[in-house]
């Protein structure tokens, strides 16, 4: 029976004091636990650790937001507030840091009483702190908010978690709003993707922003999560890769704030950007190399300036 712990906060409205139950499948690829195999300079935390869980309600599916951070003290606050201001009453929130030297893991403790699970340990990058944080999900739902990012409004959420009710499919995306106002992506409203019919098609639909997305936790177990040799484009094949056996619905509503600063969006990045892309695509679609070759055209000239430029450079050096 679930009760209110502190009416304050998204995250402490609704607790448990027995650990939910972990189904384990023998054909699930991806494994759910409570808490991680003990690391070198682990520190862990939170309401877990107290003895305080959640669980999904008929009438209030659990939503379980992972926040991945490394040294990011400037940014880190903002976001952790976001979260437990919200007024959706059924919240888990995890927090994956990659060991840092600055004040994250201060901040981390400051806000402790309302985080359910911590852990502070060094790690493989963004994509191995994904996936620590689905293994330690508990909802029917994960959505990861970055650090730097938060919600539009404290009822962001809320709306969401509607849209979630009204069409309860495996993806459900909305629009994300950047610090220069734009919105993206742009969806056509309230369309509903399920087995593309073109390569083209699953491309296109492989562009959500994954902090404005919900996913369910099954989708993960049923087709793994995120594959480490990717460092900035792994949501993009995710999302490329689950298209054929799952059910996404995309809405043009804003309903998170994203900083543009981040290493997708650095221009020192944005050449592997495309290129992890473009491995995406090739590894699971059996494209021609024509159509690859057309993909490479549609970048922005500077890129392609860029590459050209880095062949060059290589062949002449040999």
């Amino acid at each position: 029976m679930s009760y209110c712990l502190n009416k304050d906060f998204s995250t402490t409205r609704l607790v448990i004091n027995e650990p939910p139950e972990i189904e384990w499948l023998f054909k699930d690829k991806f494994e759910s636990l409570l808490f991680l195999p003990e690391g070198v300079n682990q520190q862990i935390g939170g309401l877990r650790t107290q003895g305080y869980f959640k669980e999904s309600l008929s009438d209030k599916p659990l939503i379980t937001i992972i926040t991945v951070v490394f040294n990011g003290e400037q940014f880190l606050e903002e976001t952790v507030q976001s979260v437990i201001n919200q007024t959706y009453e059924n919240v888990e929130y995890i927090i994956i840091d990659g060991g840092s030297s600055d004040s994250t893991v201060d901040i981390i403790h400051k806000y402790e009483y309302a985080i359910d699970f911590w852990v502070s340990e060094v790690d493989e990058g963004i994509s191995d702190a994904f996936n620590k944080g689905i293994k330690l999900a508990s909802g029917g739902y994960v959505q990861l908010l970055n650090c730097g990012d938060s919600f539009l409004d404290h009822s962001s959420l809320s709306n969401m978690v509607a849209k979630v009710n009204l069409t309860p499919l495996d993806v459900v995306a909305f629009q994300a709003k950047t610090d220069t106002g734009n919105l993206f992506p742009i969806y056509k409203d309230s369309v509903s993707y399920n087995s593309p019919f073109s390569i083209k098609c699953a491309i296109q639909n492989a562009g959500p922003s994954h902090q404005a997305t919900l996913v369910k936790l099954e989708l993960y177990k049923k087709n793994g999560g995120y594959k480490v040799d990717y460092k900035i484009r792994m949501d993009f094949e995710f999302f490329l890769r689950v298209q054929k056996v799952s059910k996404m619905v995309c809405y043009n509503n804003p309903t998170i704030y994203y900083r543009t600063d981040g290493i997708s969006s650095n221009l020192r990045n944005r050449l592997s950007f495309k290129l992890e892309e473009l491995h995406a695509i090739k590894s699971i679609y059996p494209v021609s190399y024509f159509f690859l070759f057309e993909f490479f055209l549609s970048l922005p000239p500077y890129l392609i300036k860029k590459f050209l430029s880095g062949v060059f450079y290589k062949i002449n050096r040999n």
